[in-house]
């Protein structure tokens, strides 16, 4: 029996739901991709695992753009659980960061492994772009 890919839309568990600590909760997967966003209070955490690239970059790109539409003064992309990711990641990490810089908010990047990480220093971005190796505390 085969069971059927996630689409973009999916969403687990549903949207706007809240674990017991008061945090909310929202999942999709697509492409090889899993986001997870979580709210804790101003900071708004995406988690992301599996690969960033030409195929899955549309599934995050809405999710920053759901997520900046409620106006975070901390914006953390979690990379730390992310496999692979190309120039089309990069370029959707450096739309987010200008996007935040404009906005007068902060974006946080959680590193990846190496491989993650390789592109943003081929680029000299891990020198523009603020990486740490946490999400900062609640402003």
């Amino acid at each position: 029996m085969q069971t059927k890919s996630p689409s973009p839309d999916d969403v687990f568990p549903p949207s706007g739901s809240t674990d017991p600590e008061g945090i909310k909760l929202r999942e999709s997967a697509a492409g090889g991709l899993a986001v997870r966003v979580e709210r804790r209070g101003a900071t708004a955490v995406v988690t992301l695992s599996g690969e960033l690239d030409l195929r899955s970059t549309s599934l995050l790109s809405g999710k920053l753009e759901a997520v900046e539409a409620e106006a975070p003064e901390v914006l953390v992309l979690d990379l730390s659980r992310l496999q692979f990711l190309d120039s089309t990641g990069v370029a959707v990490t450096i739309g987010a960061f200008t996007r935040a810089r404009d906005q007068g908010r902060r974006l946080v990047i959680v590193p990846g492994p190496p491989r993650v990480q390789k592109p943003f220093q081929l680029a000299g971005l891990d020198s523009i772009l603020e990486f740490s190796e946490s999400a900062p505390p609640d402003p």
